[in-house]
């Protein structure tokens, strides 16, 4: 421009310019008209801008609005500010707008113009469900804008007209071109259509909105077939999935549609929170059925996660829609839907490609719809604008909604079909499984019997043979005899065995024990047959005591065959090494030996049922059962197997068993309502609680002790508590302790028939419990058996020394420690009966048996005559008092009357009524006597009357008292 203007100076002032200033000239003038044409060409395009002609008055149809639109990237502008030539407008393509997503108000600018001049009322209709508002500017000579509004966050019944559209009626006067702004706010896509209706032709055919009868109809129709769909075909897992599925479609269409607004005419927030909770609904719907009827738990099991993940999305949008409304909220879950509904897509293409076929009547719903909806849903989200029109779009949505129940027929047919394949396929199977199971009951019975058969034989073989070897061990002959009779009963059960194990009648049968000195028993049962061969055999196991619940059954037979095969492909001066690993979660055993090892082709076969392989170095032939055998044992207890060997460098066998200390596996099923201790330990015993407080309801609920002897066991080791009360439990009344003032609190309390006792225990140990027992007037009295495993002479005799009736030493027989208490029992009755003949009869020595007599036993302990002597004192003290009783006497001996009762019942086996009633009749047994009259003494010695005395005396000494001279 300045080069023009220089140029037009230099002709004006007649200077003739220079070449070089003529090129410039030159080139100016041809800048200037480029600048005024591009004027020229911008005031044109702002004169040849669009005018929209209204529509004829009573024209039944609408007319499509060119407009242009101006995205406020501000959020701030306002209509007057729109006219500023800086702003960059844009022509819609055609008469529709698909902007995709974007948070900022969309400004849009029309003019319209009516061909005659006449007021006119026309309806301005936007075609956009999901406008949050539409703020409407009209030119207006007075006032300089008429606005009007409209959209989502307007009530229904507030709007004018009601519509599910956004629409406004407009005025308009004169043949003049208006230009009208609206301002759109959408939290959602951007898709806008303008039309223009004349009012009375809108108010008759396009109020009514016929279309949203037949979609509401046509939706309430699906949402209940899918409803009893769901109700009478939800055994079916993908009608099942399809069903909630479908229903959520219906329902996202019947709210997205605007319907929303009708169910809440007078609540936006309910309008909203109902569509968008519809929406967040489609993904965990989805999520499901895709799982099912792609069946991805079988086929990618992985990506079940990944549409967990889809799921977990769509139900956290639904529950935050009732508080939080946002636009990228919004965005972000219509993005996370359209990438999931183009991966399950992509996924169904995958699957077919790689041979993967799901049912295609299971999926062709999804073939139809995930197409529409993920290019519906893609636009939205504004990863890609499309072509299609929004009418076209919506009639492809129609058809996939409306032929829901063609895809239910076929899922139904489908179903039905592979049910009866199903059936038949089962009826077969189980006319199978029933034959194997009778050829399989008839093999086990045909070894059953053939075992017994063989068995009765062989005991009467065994028995015989092992007297004679016992009597004669340098006997060869008898020896040889012997251990191949008991080689032939081993062959036997091992077949027995085997037999059980096809026919699944073998089942996995933990107990209680302690596995090292088990595994260390078993192995020292192989030292003799080392010995004769020269093999050195080494155990090595990293624990010394390992309680836990184990098959000790099947586990040592797993490790017999593993030593015997061993031993028997080792050769003299070779070794034999067991080592025993226990972990957390299982115990791992090697046997390996140094023999002559074995093949890759005979270690592949090595665990095959009658294998015995074609190596010519093996020292003995075998029968091909053992390693088999020990193959299933192992399988069957859940554990693995495993060989390795060469030629010349001997064999190693790997076994992984999984057996969890008894303390770990008792704790980790506590919670677990189906893991009973009958279960856990193989034993039909009550359920023991580990808690106190259950202790406590549990000795609340014990019976007489008088019909079952009640014994107090005290140890601090679960394991073992346990465990001896599974032995104790059947002939005793338990109560339990885990430390010594626990213990002495509680034998105070219960006065107990019987204690056992460990000797190392918190707070108080055992020693100083059994003092404080036979220091206590009301526990002196009882027997006490200590178990420790502290075994040397000077604690045995430490533990005589303190009071303890008996002794025994861990690990000890269940039986021995049975028949120790049986004893100790018969000893407590027998001084009962000691104590009952001194109360009745005195202590005069002829009432009491002699050592010859067959009724003689000796008292359990002498102790008890301090309390007695203290006792008949107080009952002397108050022989003559008839009103004496039960609490008067507790008294006087400083305890409770249930203790003193307790304390009666352990040392005379009377409770303490009988023991007054007894000591009274005695001392008026003594008055008779020395020749007092009986009504004399039946008053001397408490009886109010002398009938009362007399029934009482013949209860007792079986004769009348006026008899006594006599007897």
């Amino acid at each position: 421009m300045w080069f023009c203007i220089r140029h037009w100076l230099d002709q004006l002032s007649f200077r003739r310019p220079t070449l070089r200033q003529a090129e410039k000239n030159y080139i100016g003038f041809w800048l200037l008209i480029g600048c005024l044409a591009t004027l020229l060409l911008s005031v044109d395009a702002e004169a040849q801008r669009v005018v929209n002609q209204f529509p004829a008055p009573n024209s039944p149809t609408p007319v499509d609005v060119q407009f242009e639109y101006f995205v406020d990237t501000t959020d701030r502008l306002t209509v007057d500010q729109l006219a500023d030539p800086q702003l960059h407008w844009r022509l819609a393509p055609g008469t529709g707008l698909i902007l995709g997503f974007t948070p900022h108000p969309v400004w849009c600018r029309f003019t319209m113009q009516q061909p005659k001049n006449e007021p006119s009322r026309y309806a301005l209709e936007l075609t956009n469900f999901y406008v949050d508002s539409l703020t409407l500017y009209q030119p207006d000579q007075r006032s300089g804008w008429h606005i009007q509004y409209s959209g989502d966050l307007i009530p229904l019944a507030r709007r004018t007209p009601a519509t599910r559209y956004p629409t406004v009626y407009i005025q308009v006067q004169g043949t003049n071109p208006q230009t009208i702004y609206a301002r759109i706010q959408s939290s959602q896509h951007h898709s806008y259509q303008w039309r223009v209706w004349d009012q009375a032709a809108f108010n008759t055919f396009r109020l009514p909105d016929i279309d949203r009868y037949i979609t509401f109809s046509l939706a309430i129709l699906l949402a209940l077939f899918q409803t009893a769909l769901l109700l009478f075909m939800y055994q079916y897992g993908v009608l099942r999935a399809y069903a909630f599925f479908a229903l959520a479609v219906v329902l996202s269409v019947l709210f997205a549609s605007g319907y929303s607004s009708i169910f809440f005419p007078f609540s936006t927030y309910w309008a909203h929170v109902s569509h968008y909770v519809t929406v967040g609904l489609l993904l965990p719907t989805l999520a499901y059925y895709v799982v099912q009827s792609y069946q991805l738990t079988r086929q990618m099991p992985r990506l079940v996660w990944v549409y967990m993940g889809f799921g977990g999305i769509g139900i956290v949008y639904a529950i935050l829609s009732f508080f939080v409304r946002h636009p990228y909220i919004t965005w972000a879950l219509i993005a996370t839907l359209a990438i999931m509904m183009g991966f399950t897509l992509l996924l169904l293409i995958g699957l077919y490609w790689r041979g993967v076929r799901p049912a295609i009547w299971n999926v062709l719903a999804l073939l139809m719809t995930l197409p529409v909806y993920t290019y519906f849903y893609g636009r939205n989200a504004g990863f890609f604008t499309g072509s299609l029109r929004e009418e076209t779009l919506r009639f492809l949505m129609f058809i996939c909604f409306a032929s829901e129940p063609f895809f239910v027929v076929l899922m139904l047919w489908q179903a039905t079909r592979e049910r009866i394949r199903t059936a038949e396929s089962l009826t077969h199977e189980q006319a199978r499984r029933e034959t194997i199971q009778e050829l399989d009951r008839l093999k086990t019975d045909f070894f059953t019997n053939v075992s017994h058969e063989l068995r009765t034989p062989l005991t009467l073989l065994i028995g015989p043979l092992q007297a004679l070897y016992t009597r004669y061990p340098d006997h060869e002959l008898y020896g040889l005899m012997y251990r191949n009779a008991s080689r032939l009963q081993t062959l036997i059960n091992q077949l027995l065995d085997l037999a059980k194990l096809d026919a699944h009648q073998m089942k996995d049968s933990p107990s209680l024990g302690d596995l090292v000195t088990d595994i260390q028993t078993w192995v020292a049962g192989f030292s003799t047959l080392a010995q004769d061969r020269s093999i050195r055999v080494t155990l090595r196991q990293n624990q010394t005591h390992w309680p836990a619940l184990y098959d000790a059954d099947k586990i040592e037979k797993v490790l017999s065959n593993l030593l015997s095969n061993a031993l028997k492909y080792t050769s003299a001066g070779g070794a034999v090494t067991i080592d025993v690993t226990y972990l957390p979660t299982d115990v791992r055993i090697e046997v390996c030996d140094t023999g002559a090892g074995m093949s890759e082709e005979v270690v592949s076969r090595v665990f095959d049922r009658f294998y015995r392989g074609n190596d010519t170095n093996r020292l003995e032939m075998g029968t091909g059962i053992g390693l088999s055998l020990t193959y299933e044992l192992v399988r069957l207890m859940g554990g693995d197997i495993s060989v390795h060997s060469r030629p010349g460098e001997g064999t190693t066998f790997h076994v992984s068993i999984p057996v969890r200390e008894a303390r770990e596996q008792i704790l980790a099923n506590e919670g677990d309502p189906s893991a009973s201790l009958p279960e856990l330990i193989g034993y039909a015993v009550e359920e023991p609680g580990l808690e106190t407080k259950k202790q406590e309801n549990r000795e609340g609920e014990l019976g007489d002790p008088s019909e079952k002897p009640l014994l107090l066991l005290v140890e601090d080791n679960d394991d073992l508590r346990m465990y001896l009360r599974i032995i104790l439990d059947t002939t005793y009344a338990i109560v339990e302790a885990t430390d010594g003032r626990q213990a002495l609190d509680r034998a105070i309390e219960r006065l107990p028939d019987v204690i056992v006792t460990d000797l190392m225990l918190p707070r108080l140990d055992g020693l100083e419990l059994c003092a404080a027992i036979r220091s206590d007037p009301r526990t002196d009295h009882i027997p006490l058996v200590m178990l420790t495993a502290k075994a040397s002479v000077a604690n045995r005799l430490k533990g005589f020394e303190t009071g303890a009736d008996d002794y025994l030493t861990k690990p000890f027989i269940p039986a021995e420690l049975l028949v120790r208490l049986t004893n100790l029992r018969r000893r407590q009755v027998a001084q009962q009966l000691h104590w009952q003949r001194t109360l009745a009869r005195g202590m005069a020595e002829s009432a009491v048996p002699k050592p010859g007599n067959p009724d003689y036993s000796e008292p359990l302990r002498s102790d008890s005559s301090r309390f007695l002597n203290q006792l008949y004192a107080i009952l002397e003290q108050h022989l003559d008092q008839p009103d004496f009783d039960v609490e008067q006497l507790a008294d006087a001996l400083a305890m409770s009357s249930r203790t003193l009762n307790r304390k009666l019942k352990g040392v005379l086996g009377l409770n303490t009524r009988e023991t007054i009633r007894t000591y009274r009749l005695r001392r008026g047994n003594e008055m008779l006597e020395q020749g007092i009259q009986p009504t004399q003494a039946a008053y001397a010695v408490g009886f109010g009357s002398l009938s009362s005395f007399g029934r009482a005396y013949k209860d007792q000494y079986g004769y009348a008292p006026s008899a006594h001279k006599n007897n």
